[in-house]
């Protein structure tokens, strides 16, 4: 028998996994892949970002200096983010590049998310597109951030510190960044996640229903509703 908060793991999964199959889709210009909600990892994590789980610390840190600092990019000299060596084997041969060309390159380059982070103030799939690929003030921005290895630096913390024009540095350090096991994703995030996936792929009119058949599962989803839900009238 699966109990109330299993069923409810389920639920919130299977949203999280609808959502970025349709946004994905939209992305990418394909069709949307529902199989891919049923072959979702019961026991993973939901993540908040759709950039390289790598990046979502650094991206927390930056919101966090943001909010507590009232940080803006023109006050900004550089931008230090002391990284693992895993972080950066993690993200690839993009991981310090300040000028990405696709989204794909984008999700993986930590100077940009963290610039992106910090003028956007929201990373969603909004942040990936072409033109804020393109957005000037990003890339200004991603210039002044450099990563430095620290071999001491837990695999699962970020760093990130910054050096005003006027005043000292400030220093954000995200220990457990959210997603993580012990710092999970509430359902209400989950479904602002949900509703930002959506409104990318152009869906926002079956947002609603979405998250009321999903609300009302008892198991696994049934793969024919999500379809008929997603058919084309």
């Amino acid at each position: 028998m699966t109990s109330s908060g299993d069923l409810e793991r389920v639920r919130l999964l299977t949203l999280h996994a609808l959502g970025a199959a349709c946004a994905d889709a939209a992305e990418t210009g394909s069709e949307i892949n529902l199989t891919a909600v049923l072959q979702g990892d019961s026991s993973g994590p939901i993540l908040p970002f759709p950039s390289t789980r790598a990046t979502h610390g650094y991206i927390e840190a930056v919101y966090m200096l943001r909010e507590e600092t009232a940080l803006h990019d023109d006050e900004v000299v550089s931008i230090l983010c002391t990284v693992s060596g895993q972080t950066l084997a993690d993200l690839g041969k993009h991981a310090t590049h300040i000028d990405p060309r696709t989204a794909r390159e984008a999700k993986n380059s930590l100077p940009w998310c963290v610039a992106a982070s910090l003028i956007l103030n929201k990373i969603n799939r909004n942040a990936f597109t072409p033109e804020a690929i393109s957005n000037p003030r990003i890339l200004t921005l991603a210039k002044k951030v450099s990563c430095a290895v620290d071999p001491a630096l837990p695999e699962d913390e970020s760093r990130v510190t910054v050096n005003r024009v006027r005043g000292k540095p400030v220093e954000c350090v995200v220990t457990v960044s959210l997603g993580s096991e012990n710092n999970e994703m509430t359902p209400d995030q989950v479904r602002d996640q949900f509703r930002d996936d959506m409104a990318y792929a152009g869906l926002c009119a079956k947002t609603d229903a979405a998250i009321a058949m999903v609300e009302k599962l008892e198991g696994p989803p049934d793969i024919n509703a999500l379809l008929a839900l997603f058919r084309k009238s």
